[in-house]
């Protein structure tokens, strides 16, 4: 299941951020999410000199690999799909207000102090932003790694049209807090299995084998 209701936290360091903070005995109540919270920012603060700012990966990139999935691919649905991909990760950054790293947010969202902002959240919104382009020459696809473990990892996986799950490309925007990461369903280092995703009442959503 990908969805807020089960405490998922996205991504490998995700067992990481169910542990974090702790809490010292004899803590209850509203006392307990203040130093909850006051750890997380002094961590955030201390790590702040050690994020490392990345580059933004070229779209035009991401469109060549996008048409080499097949003949079949319209180099324009290719460019226009790799192009928004890139403006609308940096966008949902914006409006999640995200913090780096990615795992450090996930600490957030999971104590209430940001909305927005687990793996599945990323890979339902930009799903659904692909999905008004009404792409006919590529497939939009949802991928989830560690399915129903507490290292639960989604995104986004398009692939030519007819063509096998494991011959796509992982669009991931969780990964590098909105700029987005993309590489070959083999080459990356999550075990990806398809999964069909099914919305709930909670604005969530729910995958499927």
């Amino acid at each position: 299941m990908i969805g807020a209701e089960k405490g998922s936290s996205g991504g490998s360091l995700g067992a990481f951020a169910g542990k974090v903070p702790l809490i010292p005995v004899g803590k209850t109540g509203g006392s307990v999410r203040a130093f909850a919270i006051g750890t997380v920012f002094l961590v955030l603060l201390l790590a702040g000199c050690a994020t490392r700012t990345l580059p933004e990966r070229d779209p035009n990139e991401l469109a060549a690999r996008l048409r080499e999935l097949s003949h079949t691919v319209d180099s324009q649905e290719a460019a226009l799909t790799a192009e928004t991909a890139c403006a609308f990760s940096l966008e949902l950054a914006r409006q999640y207000h995200v913090v780096r790293p990615a795992i450090l947010h996930n600490v957030l969202v999971n104590l209430g102090v940001r909305q927005r902002g687990l793996c599945f959240q990323w890979a339902d919104d930009l799903s659904a932003k692909l999905e008004t382009l009404e792409l006919r020459t590529l497939k939009l696809r949802r991928g989830v790694a560690r399915l129903e473990t507490r290292r639960e990892h989604s995104s986004v996986v398009l692939t030519a049209t007819g063509q096998a799950f494991d011959e796509g490309i992982v669009l991931d925007a969780w990964r590098h807090s909105g700029r987005l990461y993309w590489c070959g369903l083999k080459e990356d280092k999550y075990p990806w299995k398809e999964v069909e995703v099914i919305p709930n009442n909670e604005g969530s959503s729910q995958a499927a084998q």
